[in-house]
């Protein structure tokens, strides 16, 4: 498909999200919140994503909750507050929702509003991973190669990697490459490395434009 109709399709995608949080649809308001947050058919306006979010979590909204946490922790456009963001996120882990345990993992993992409680971290990204979280399996693969609340173990962290990469999810591409680049729980390989980075790189990931740029200044024959 060309860009053209890439355009056309998140035009589209926008203008159906639109009418569903006019009709007051919770999802509908999640959805046209990550389309401002992230300009996608529409122009960027994190604002308007903010108010998004936190009328969908207002309506009990459990992505609604994890998208306004995740503003709340990092401070966009709304003044930082991490222990409502934790709040949130207990909430929606507590409600079965995948992002908000990753999510919460990781202010465990970094003592972010918590005391720091690693072995809590590791089983709440282990929750997530197992229930095919794509973020999760890629957290706690890269928990697995650094030997972090868990026995260092590259082939098992090669597995999540490539999980993660099968849902979509690019920095799992970026991150399995990188395994290949350094034969990290699989048997290295150059150019398989390069293929996958360069998928992530493309799509604008930082983690692959970041592992792309790592390889050619290692100046890797590939």
């Amino acid at each position: 498909m060309d860009a053209q109709g890439v355009d056309r399709n998140l035009d589209e995608a926008t203008r159906l999200f639109r009418l569903a949080a006019f009709a007051g649809s919770s999802d509908g308001m999640v959805q046209l919140g990550r389309c401002f947050l992230r300009g996608h058919g529409v122009v960027k306006d994190r604002m308007e994503a903010l108010n998004l979010f936190r009328k969908a979590a207002g309506q009990g909204n459990v992505d609604g909750k994890v998208q306004l946490g995740i503003c709340l922790k990092k401070g966009v456009i709304v003044q930082k507050d991490v222990a409502e963001a934790i709040r949130l996120f207990r909430e929606a882990e507590e409600m079965g929702n995948l992002d908000g345990c990753a999510e919460l993992a990781i202010c465990y993992m970094d003592g972010e509003g918590v005391a720091a409680d690693i072995e809590k971290g590791i089983r709440l990204f282990r929750k997530a991973a197992e229930a095919g979280n794509s973020s999760a399996q890629c957290e706690l693969g890269y928990y697995y190669t650094e030997g972090i609340g868990v026995e260092r173990d590259y082939a098992e962290a090669a597995r999540l990697f490539h999980l993660s990469m099968e849902s979509g999810n690019m920095d799992g591409y970026a991150c399995l490459g990188q395994c290949f680049a350094y034969g990290f729980g699989v048997e290295k390989d150059l150019n398989e490395a390069l293929r996958l980075i360069r998928i992530s790189a493309d799509l604008g990931n930082t983690s692959g434009i970041s592992c792309l740029g790592l390889l050619q200044y290692m100046q890797l024959e590939i």
